[in-house]
């Protein structure tokens, strides 16, 4: 019982994720220095930390490591195994680099040896796979432990989007892989989705399963671990469940017969079991689901964190090694049949009634657990603190609801020691009760009584402005044609130089989407005496707020294959970023970071045109993310065509569509986030910066008064705001020298805290 002392004294603390926390992983328990006191494994901001638990339940450090290398390399995930013929375990983690640059400089595996006090401080490095180049930024890593071997499977994610198997041993300080084999579905070859991997045993032997989460859809294959061949693959409906927390994917033995299934715990605390049963791929609720065994904050006090474990523990979720010692309760489905199909009374309540059914047994014993035995309707909720189910039916939900359920209570506990391949493990473990339950809900409708009129006030809506945007040095325009709905706006604006040098024109299709409420569209023409050239190339930017992806395609086609990327993979402070697909695009297309806002790089060789870009800028949480192509040579548009759409939820996705003649092709794409109060720097402004620094600018809009701003007025700007004539920023000669208001060829304009307008180039200005 000493192994537990702390943790048996917590209260059950209730488990969330604040707004900004992220999830940990814990592993464990141990006690590999066997001194009776619990140790657990860590993963936290890039790192792993050893901690051991003490008589008090506080946490002690036993050993930390972060690999702090070039450009935010971070652990993304850990194991512990033996991949030596001592029996003492190591660290086994893996690395990711956000950049292609530092990836060849940073180790993708690392290992630690365990010292009989604490792991040891200089890591055992691997920096390549046997025959493969590509093989970069893992996503996760997990094994299986036999007698002589440790087999471990690793996913990578884009553009590889590959998993590897292989045995990792150790000699004499050095680590080497053996037997290695690549799998890669065909499922899986494209998508933007982060990419795993989980060992599994099953009654047809070893398996690795593969899967990729994409919108509501998990992309899944399993093949056979002895020979690599694809057994099946499938894409299984996820039903709309969002954020699936990595670092607690769990290989889980699920049927007690050499099967083993993987446990994927999502935002909502939902846990849902993959499994590959009866030769089928198959997804279904797992009993962990609303036990907050899963998603710890990174805020979480070690209060949490031991709870936590206790909680695991008394669960099952560590399983024991002798099936006749689990206390868990195994229902089958004709029993939950037997039980539904014996109901004799139905009550009935009305629409919109507020219900609270006592769920748990009322005895001396403690609660355990809650346990739905079939789906209860939608917006029913249990609460373990108060024991009650709470339900308000909906209009929807009228007719028969049939509620079904396990309720288990705690009589006492008893203390079970087992053996592991790192010595004894002491798990306790609680003797329970069973209850099951099942009545019948009849919900009536109910009219909705006359009420008097009010009339409306007036609601202020937020300003959630798309913003579709050309620069370009194009003098052959003669007019304009836009057809548009109503809940578009065009701004045109003209940028003129004092030494008569070609003007820089700025057009912008703006849309408050929050006033969208149904799919529109415009269309903006530009009408010339003379056509450039009778080919046209499309360009087109699809990015859908629902999934935060970004589809990009041009009809200037270099590859027709799809490549994707996960900024997430690289880096996972960078979830905020989209998931970008380009279609068309040559295989070249590389990936990097700029100034913390990403670049795609297509033709590197060629330097860009300082005034020549398009762009889209979307608002982004509680940001505007902006993507800016930019090119090397003048550009000229045909059309713009802004489609918005907005489902059945009233999710939208917003597509520009930019239509130019003659063969087109970009130097780069940047990504930029506009935060709050806050504007950055962006490479284009950097490289135009010495042409603007001696050059004197005035702004003209495109109306009939074309006369010159007065320069007083642009001399009174702040030096820490910037005035928009036309949503055009204002310079004037004082401007550029201080640096705090940007030349128009390189602003990106913060409008009122909430709109983001990008002129002309599309640039991210830091104001210091």
């Amino acid at each position: 019982m000493n192994n537990f002392r702390g943790l048996i004294l917590l209260l059950a603390l209730p488990l969330s994720l604040c707004l900004y926390a992220k999830p940990i992983k814990i592993i464990g328990t141990y006690d590999l220095n066997k001194n009776n006191l619990n140790e657990i494994l860590i993963l936290k901001d890039g790192g792993i930390q050893y901690v051991e638990i003490d008589d008090d339940s506080n946490h002690q450090e036993l050993w930390y490591y972060h690999p702090n290398g070039v450009r935010s390399a971070v652990i993304v995930d850990v194991v512990i195994a033996n991949i030596n013929q001592d029996p003492k375990p190591e660290i086994i983690a893996i690395i990711s680099s956000p950049s292609i640059i530092s990836d060849k400089k940073t180790p993708w595996l690392v290992a630690f040896k365990w010292t009989g006090t604490r792991f040891s401080s200089v890591p055992m490095e691997l920096f390549e796979f046997p025959g493969e180049k590509d093989l970069l930024r893992p996503s996760n890593i997990n094994f299986h432990q036999t007698d002589s071997l440790s087999m471990f499977a690793v996913s990578f994610g884009s553009p590889s989007r590959k998993a590897a198997i292989f045995n990792l041993v150790e000699d004499f300080g050095t680590l080497s892989i053996n037997d290695p084999k690549i799998i890669q579905p065909e499922i899986l070859k494209n998508g933007y989705g982060r990419v795993y991997t989980a060992l599994l045993t099953t009654n047809n032997g070893e398996m690795i399963l593969i899967f990729s989460k994409e919108n509501n859809i998990l992309k899944t294959g399993i093949f056979s671990v002895n020979d690599g061949s694809e057994i099946s693959s499938d894409l299984l409906v996820l039903e709309d469940k969002e954020n699936l927390y990595a670092p607690d994917i769990w290989v889980y033995d699920i049927t007690y017969n050499d099967e083993e299934g993987v446990l994927l715990p999502f935002q909502n605390d939902e846990v849902l079991m993959l499994s590959y049963l009866d030769n089928k791929l198959s997804l279904r609720q797992s009993e962990y689901s609303g036990k907050n065994l899963f998603s710890i904050a990174d805020t979480s006090s070690s209060e949490v964190i031991n709870n936590t474990i206790l909680k695991r523990i008394e669960s099952g979720l560590y399983k024991i090694l002798d099936e006749e010692l689990s206390t868990e309760s195994s229902i089958d489905q004709v029993a939950i049949d037997s039980l539904i199909s014996n109901i004799s009374k139905v009550d009935s309540i009305f629409v919109g009634d507020s219900i609270k059914i006592p769920a748990t047994v009322d005895s001396a014993g403690g609660f355990y657990s809650f346990q739905w035995l079939v789906k209860p309707p939608m917006g029913t909720i249990y609460k373990p603190h108060t024991g009650k189910i709470n339900w308000i039916p909906t209009d929807n939900q009228t007719g028969e609801n049939i509620f079904a359920y396990l309720s288990q209570i705690r009589l006492g506990e008893k203390l079970l020691s087992v053996s592991t391949p790192f010595g004894k493990q002491h798990q306790i473990i609680p003797i329970l009760s069973d209850s099951l339950f099942a009545f019948k809900l009849f919900v009536k409708d109910t009219l909705a009584p006359i009420t008097k009129y009010v009339p409306d006030e007036f609601i202020i809506p937020e300003n959630r402005t798309a913003s579709i945007t050309l620069v370009t040095r194009d003098s052959a325009i003669s007019r304009y044609h836009f057809d548009g709905e109503h809940y578009f706006e065009l701004d045109v604006g003209y940028d003129l130089f004092k030494d008569y040098s070609q003007s820089v024109l700025t057009t912008n299709i703006r849309s408050n989407l929050s006033l969208v409420d149904k799919s529109v569209s415009s269309k903006l023409s530009f009408i010339r005496e003379d056509i450039p050239d009778s080919s046209l190339t499309t360009i087109s930017m699809d990015h859908d707020l629902i999934n935060n992806t970004l589809n990009i395609t041009t009809s200037n086609t270099y590859d027709s294959i799809p490549q994707s990327y996960s900024p997430e993979d690289w880096n996972p402070d960078w979830y905020l970023y989209p998931n970008y697909v380009f279609n068309g695009f040559p295989q070249t297309l590389s990936m990097d970071s700029i100034n913390n806002n990403l670049e795609f790089k297509i033709n590197e060789d060629v330097k860009a045109h300082p005034y020549t870009n398009i762009s889209v800028t979307v608002p982004l949480g509680e940001n505007f993310y902006t993507s800016a192509f930019s090119f090397p040579n003048e550009i000229y548009v045909k059309t713009i065509d802004v489609i918005i759409t907005v489902d059945s939820l009233s999710r939208k996705s917003v597509t520009a569509t930019y239509e130019f003649y003659g063969k087109v092709s970009a130097n780069s794409l940047a990504g930029i986030f506009d935060l709050k109060d806050r504007v950055r720097f962006n490479k284009q402004f950097l490289e135009s910066k010495k042409l603007l620094k001696s050059t004197s600018l005035q702004t003209y809009t495109a109306s009939d008064d074309t006369s010159t701003i007065d320069s007083s007025i642009t001399d009174s700007l702040s030096s820490d705001s910037t005035n928009l004539f036309n949503n055009t920023p204002s310079t004037s000669d004082s401007t550029l020298q201080n640096n705090n208001v940007v030349a128009p060829d390189s602003a990106a304009v913060l409008q009122d805290d909430s709109t983001s307008v990008v002129a002309p180039d599309s640039a991210a200005v830091k104001i210091e």
